[in-house]
């Protein structure tokens, strides 16, 4: 399947899957038009470049195409797909590949963010028991908020943050790597934030082909017949609120962050109920590498 084909498929299923959750889906479709093509991936099946990210501009500098084309791509981002799918004779991995990364293209927004204190140490780290902030400086970054953004509660205050600014980068360094805190975070972020897209894509999918009657039905469908622990968790969590509310997020999360990028949808969304279930998804080990190292492997692969 080539890329016009695949795009085209893929709006179908998009665009059902977010009509089924009740939403506009021919406009969610047409809301973000982002490149796609086919690499050689290694062991991913797809991945997304945010615009103008590191990854991306490492990838675009390489391409023998004019500095137009380049700045477009880096413009708009790029999802990349694996072309070991390009000729296969069954599509449905291709697509449920597609259908994910374009759920991941579609969340990423410009956001002014903290700039970092130093190359090696985040805007934000973990000090005297919270989440704080350690620059006063601002940059304007193209992002997912789901993944690349720490939700939760972060100290910005004027007179919590001062004291780090007179800091050397040594004594920075030093509070930034006391723990991994921000770095656990993230991960559980990642975690929940993969299992709930590919939730999503195969259920998408699902919906196109018939297998479905309705989302919930794919939800619980997967719940009884998934062996992995992650989406099985998920589905488990979203049958017992008996809603829709984490798909929506996902496609929609400012909204449900009620317009705070920082704010954490899902910790307010579980309840004690569901315990179990989140300390299995936080535990599982079905999704491994974090976006970076995804985006590394890659380029290492494609480049040999």
């Amino acid at each position: 399947m080539e890329i016009a084909e695949l795009k085209t498929v893929t709006d179908k299923i998009i665009s059902n899957f977010v009509n089924n959750l009740g939403l506009n889906g021919e406009r969610y479709v047409s809301s973000n038009a982002c490149l796609m093509a086919f690499d050689k991936l290694g062991p991913i099946p797809g991945l997304f470049h945010s615009a103008e990210s590191p990854e991306l501009k490492s990838l675009v500098e390489k391409l023998d195409i004019s500095q137009k084309h380049k700045d477009y791509i880096l413009s708009e981002g790029l999802i990349l797909l694996n072309k070991k799918y390009r000729n296969s004779i069954d599509d449905s991995e291709l697509l449920v590949t597609c259908v994910h990364e374009r759920f991941h293209a579609n969340r990423m927004i410009l956001a002014q963010v903290p700039s970092k204190a130093t190359e090696t140490i985040d805007p934000v780290f973990y000090d005297q028991g919270r989440f704080i902030r350690n620059s006063t400086e601002f940059e304007d970054k193209y992002m997912d908020p789901n993944q690349d953004i720490l939700l939760g509660s972060i100290d910005d205050s004027k007179a919590n943050v001062a004291p780090y600014q007179d800091l050397s980068k040594n004594e920075l360094e030093d509070l930034y790597f006391a723990n991994d805190k921000v770095g656990e975070k993230m991960n559980i972020q990642y975690k929940i934030d993969e299992a709930l897209v590919e939730l999503m894509a195969g259920i998408a999918y699902g919906l196109y082909i018939g297998k479905f009657k309705d989302i919930m039905d794919g939800v619980d469908y997967t719940s009884k017949h998934y062996s992995g622990d992650d989406l099985r968790s998920m589905s488990n969590i979203i049958l017992r609120h008996n809603d829709l509310d984490l798909f929506k997020w996902m496609i929609d999360p400012l909204t449900y962050q009620n317009n705070d990028i920082h704010y954490d949808f899902f910790s307010h969304y579980i309840n004690d109920e569901d315990k179990n279930d989140v300390k299995t998804l936080f535990e599982s080990e079905e999704i491994m590498p974090d976006d970076d190292e995804m985006d590394r492997i890659a380029l290492e692969t494609r480049y040999k």
